[in-house]
């Protein structure tokens, strides 16, 4: 029979397995041998003078032997199986050591320094005819005494020392890409903590650029650092968030805060707002005081609301979007620009974190905004008496 022939009827045993050891060695592993040498090419536990023996030893009595370590059809392979194979190999100064089952197969190379696993060189299985067939060609006769047998080792270990060069250099750059990532989340929470502290001091060094520039523009001759800083407060209204950046060394480095309260300022909390009447128009708040000590400065009801949003998106415990508070048809927030029916007034305004990113419904009064995000802290478990807002009547 031709190695095919004998691989294909070694398959069959799949739906029958061998017994033993001694099935597996009858049935399959020996004729699958005797497919690429002469049967007295192969002799069967021959032992040295040592006392000690392979289950087979090929090509016995010239330069070229190799040996093969058989096992049970149902015992899973493992390195260690190999290493009274490998001993022997290296007692008797030879090479190569197989391993097998019958339904796997193992080549190792016994020059290769290091441990067992790094011995290994390649496993093929019996169901896959092509690997098998070339893994066995490689051990015929003809192929290890013309050196076919080494050539193809030297191609495995290239291959396998490129694929392990490609998987490193793949972790390598997924590792790169985190701590690129990581560096830019970093990036943007300083620039959230400093710049609407910078832009709202008339003397910090971005303003002092800021003017000069716009100075020298025709149209803006004699423009001052306070006309910028108000247009960057009153009109950008900028959305830090300094959370998570230390607040103390922060405040070493930066200069106050861009806000001011002044005389007739009222600040009350989340749970006491809902209690008294707010015209939106009349009165505008300045400062956010969130949950963990920090503040902001805002400019409307808006900013006061996309600001405790923002807070509450970067909390352990995710927000329940979509979130209806008050109104049955409209969301006030959702994962999608979009409310439960169709409204051509939509307006909403993106609130993105790292990691998410929810849609506010822009399109509230000043006192719908403080109900909904009273709400949103009760829906989460944060006390909403932990968000205090500073406002100018």
């Amino acid at each position: 029979m031709t190695l095919e022939e004998e691989i294909a009827e070694a398959q069959l045993y799949t739906a029958a397995p061998p017994k033993n050891e001694s099935n597996t060695c009858d049935w399959v592993i020996l004729p699958l041998l005797q497919a690429i040498y002469p049967k007295r090419d192969i002799e069967s536990r021959i032992a040295d003078n040592g006392g000690k023996y392979p289950d087979y030893t090929v090509l016995p009595g010239s330069d070229f032997k190799w040996y093969v370590e058989a096992k049970a059809w149902n015992v899973p392979l493992e390195d260690s199986h190999a290493q009274q194979a490998l001993n022997y190999a290296n007692h008797n100064g030879k090479r190569f050591v197989v391993l097998t089952n019958g339904q796997t197969w193992r080549l190792y190379d016994n020059t290769v320094l290091g441990l067992i696993t790094d011995k290994l060189i390649t496993s093929v299985t019996l169901l896959d005819t092509g690997a098998l067939t070339t893994f066995l060609t490689a051990l015929s006769k003809t192929e290890v005494l013309s050196g076919g047998l080494e050539r193809y080792v030297e191609q495995l270990s290239e291959t396998k020392k490129q694929e392990a060069l490609e998987r490193r250099q793949q972790a390598e750059g997924e590792a790169e890409a985190r701590r690129s990532k990581e560096r830019q989340a970093e990036l943007i929470t300083l620039l959230h903590a400093m710049l609407p502290v910078q832009l709202g001091d008339a003397e910090s060094g971005i303003i002092e650029l800021i003017t000069l520039y716009l100075s020298e523009i025709e149209e803006f001759k004699g423009i001052k650092a306070e006309m910028v800083t108000r247009w960057f407060r009153e009109i950008f209204s900028p959305s830090p968030q300094s959370r998570e950046v230390p607040s103390v060394s922060i405040e070493k480095r930066m200069p106050p805060p861009m806000f001011s309260v002044v005389n007739g300022d009222r600040t009350l909390n989340l749970r006491d707002m809902q209690s008294i009447p707010i015209n939106g128009k009349k009165q505008k708040p300045i400062v956010l005081h969130l949950p963990d000590g920090t503040h902001i400065g805002i400019s409307s009801w808006v900013g006061f609301a996309e600001q405790a949003v923002r807070w509450l998106l970067r909390q352990p415990r995710p927000l329940p979007i979509p979130f209806e508070s008050g109104s049955r048809e409209r969301w006030f927030l959702n994962h999608i620009p979009k409310h439960k029916r169709d409204d051509s007034r939509a307006l909403f305004k993106t609130i993105s974190v790292p990691g998410t990113t929810a849609y506010m419904d822009d399109d509230r009064s000043g006192q719908q905004f403080l109900q909904d995000i009273h709400a949103l802290c009760l829906a989460v478990g944060v006390p909403p008496e932990g968000f205090r807002i500073t406002f100018r009547a």
